[in-house]
């Protein structure tokens, strides 16, 4: 059994998209990165070494529920990129903090 606490569904996604709030136009340094290339997407682990700025993201994504979670998604720009860990990939995105939910 899990350790994480449990919220109804409202309270977390309003939690997700308070998260969200707090970081949007902000630079933040993710371990891993979601992308794509040649329409498939890859989960590139970035170690942090990316910056990426929060982009506009629509809430759909911010307070989307998979199974027991509010589970967001944060669309992203890359700010810097010195290893180039994300060379030739489009529409970069990350993860927020997931919620479980009742």
């Amino acid at each position: 059994m899990s350790d994480d606490p449990l919220f109804p569904e409202a309270e977390a996604k309003q939690r997700a998209l308070a998260d969200y709030m707090a970081v949007l136009g902000t630079v933040i340094h993710p371990e891993w990165i979601v992308a794509y290339k040649d329409d498939n997407s890859h989960d590139i682990k970035t170690d942090g070494k990316v910056a990426a700025r929060v982009k506009a993201t629509v809430e759909s994504d911010v307070t989307r529920v998979c199974d027991t979670h509010v589970d967001p998604y944060w669309d992203l720009e890359i700010v810097e990129d010195p290893e180039n860990l994300l060379a030739g990939f489009t529409s970069p995105w990350t993860w927020g903090n997931s919620y479980r939910i009742q």
